[in-house]
């Protein structure tokens, strides 16, 4: 049987434990703030986490390495309020490190087994399917609420210059009509399921965590229409 040199190209896995990626999303964190470690110990400080900066170093150390930081869900509350992120975000890592794609081995005390980014997705922030309508009515009613969540945030793209008005219906990554429904529908999912609100013309922007939740949550649906097209 030959080798399939599609999957010989793909590069291995990082695995990772759950602290080494709060970790690496803590480094993640205080890079898109552009702060310096100490100037993160003196932010940190005002949600009541006393780090000095080699506590800070040696916490988020380096993924490869064996040992790592054991973090505390006091810490991540720490996160949480200094970075403005959700807990659970600390606990998903990124998609890739370096081009690597990244895995998380758990624990026996939490499941045992390996993971990747989606599934801890999955497990840190919940499930974003909806039950199935229990009738007919109800079915009409969601399709509905759907159709005026999606019109909400493409005004809202066209009112804050994010998006240029098309001339004929947009089809997004040219996708064919039944996945572009799909997409449609889990767009919506995604606001109802985290409550982001977006009116027409008088909408703040949207927040970092609000497009790292859209990201996450669309990625599934963006994944099946790639391979659809």
């Amino acid at each position: 049987m030959e080798d399939n040199p599609k999957e010989a190209s793909q590069p291995l896995a990082l695995t990772l434990t759950p602290n080494q990626v709060v970790a690496l999303k803590l480094e993640e964190a205080r890079a898109d703030k552009r702060w310096t470690q100490m100037e993160t110990v003196h932010r940190l400080r005002r949600s009541g986490l006393r780090w000095s900066r080699p506590t800070y170093a040696m916490a988020v150390g380096s993924p490869k390495g064996k040992r790592s930081a054991r973090f505390d869900a006091d810490q991540l509350i720490a996160f949480a309020r200094t970075f403005e992120r959700p807990a659970w975000w600390f606990l998903v890592p990124p998609i890739d490190w370096h081009g690597k794609p990244i895995n998380v081995r758990l624990s026996r005390e939490s499941g045992g087994g390996t993971v990747d980014d989606k599934a801890m997705f999955e497990i840190a922030a919940g499930s974003l399917s909806l039950p199935e309508p229990r009738s007919e009515e109800e079915r009409r009613r969601r399709e509905q609420e759907t159709a005026l969540i999606i019109h909400q945030v493409m005004q809202f793209l066209y009112d804050h210059g994010l998006l240029l008005k098309p001339r004929r219906r947009l089809n997004l990554l040219n996708l064919p009509p039944e996945a572009q429904a799909d997409l449609e529908k889990a767009v919506a999912q995604v606001l109802k399921k985290h409550a982001i609100a977006l009116e027409p013309a008088t909408a703040p922007e949207p927040s970092s965590t609000q497009l790292d939740m859209l990201t996450k949550g669309l990625e599934p649906i963006l994944e099946t229409g790639k391979e659809t097209h």
